[in-house]
């Protein structure tokens, strides 16, 4: 009976030059060295970045036009890829030791022979386990149109931001509209989208959801919990007293 071999390609070292580049890179560049180098190696765990990374190249849908995208925002770091949870997979699942499905198994195997995968079916909770390590906010996992895994900065990071927001206390039209659908309930995404008539949840998360939460008129029913197939959302008192201000505005006129 003919034996299993596994041939190493190129892929290896494709992955090690690439990110040695990037990081030599980022070290070079004055300007870029002020404000990614902290970031990548101080601020979040360089593992769960890079984890984080691994799994959305492996795992993305390579016949999807889309690419893998990495962004930084004042409170978090984003990881997006085209594609789906494989089947049987849920979010849930994702908390927890879980079975190696591999979208991508051709690529999954020289990959973690390199040791960019530790072990298979462990990524996203050694994700968690890092950040919680660390201090930081639970990670979230998300799929929407494509697949996002969201690491929390440091609160101390944009706290002072976070304050000069809530002094000048400006509210966007998007946080206004998700104030009046919500109400004094509380409401799932999928209600909350379909009163305000919204069918892009990526769109969503971004322009209402998010900064509403961020500006403290919003929170999570189980924020223990964000990936929770039963989270909720309701108005926090701050997002009452806005409300009430917005429904009193209206009636003047």
């Amino acid at each position: 009976m003919a034996k299993q071999k596994i041939f190493i390609s190129s892929v290896q070292s494709e992955f090690q030059s690439e990110r040695k580049q990037i990081a030599d890179y980022i070290r070079q560049d004055a300007l870029l060295s002020i404000y990614f180098e902290p970031y990548l190696f101080e601020e979040l765990p360089a593992q769960a970045v890079r984890e984080a990374i691994v799994n959305a190249v492996v795992h993305r849908d390579y016949t999807d036009n889309g690419s893998v995208q990495v962004m930084l925002f004042r409170d978090r770091l984003e990881v997006w890829n085209p594609g789906r949870l494989p089947h049987g997979m849920t979010i849930e699942s994702l908390n927890g030791v879980h079975r190696s499905r591999p979208v991508n198994p051709v690529l999954a195997n020289p990959v973690y022979l390199t040791g960019y995968i530790e072990q298979m079916g462990t990524g996203t909770t050694d994700i968690l386990e890092r950040c919680k390590n660390a201090g930081l906010r639970t990670p979230e996992f998300i799929q929407d149109e494509d697949f996002l895994t969201i690491l929390w900065r440091p609160e101390s990071v944009h706290q002072s931001v976070h304050q000069t927001d809530q002094v000048t206390d400006q509210v966007t039209d998007q946080v206004r509209k998700l104030i009046l659908a919500v109400r004094g309930d509380t409401k799932k995404r999928e209600e909350i989208m379909e009163l305000m008539n919204l069918k892009h949840r990526r769109n969503f998360r971004l322009a209402y959801l998010i900064p509403a939460i961020e500006a403290g008129y919003l929170t999570m029913l189980y924020p223990n919990k964000p990936n929770s197939s039963n989270q909720a959302y309701y108005l926090t008192p701050k997002g009452l007293e806005l409300l009430t201000k917005i429904n009193t505005n209206n009636n003047n006129y």
